[in-house]
């Protein structure tokens, strides 16, 4: 999913609705990335969220580091160990 177009962005924005938009993933447990109150922009995601390191690969594959990261499946080892 990209980010939406800027004028439906904007448009939003116009009515005084505070959209933001972040990047996370479900086993992130919260998002990774985030845009701060007067730093809201379309054309971007934000910077790192507290506590949260990121580096990007050499194909664009982005790795992070964060104290929610995803760790085991709960009470399911088996299913963790194959992930």
């Amino acid at each position: 999913m990209g980010l939406p177009r800027p004028e439906i962005f904007e448009f939003y924005r116009a009515l005084g609705i505070n959209l933001k938009q972040l990047y996370g993933q479900t086993e992130a447990s919260v998002f990774i990335t985030q845009q701060p109150d007067g730093e809201v922009r379309a054309d971007t995601v934000g910077v790192p969220s507290p506590g949260v390191e990121i580096r990007l690969g050499d194909t664009g594959e982005v790795f992070y580091c964060s104290p929610g990261v995803f760790q085991s499946y709960y009470m399911n080892p088996e299913s963790t160990a194959s992930t």
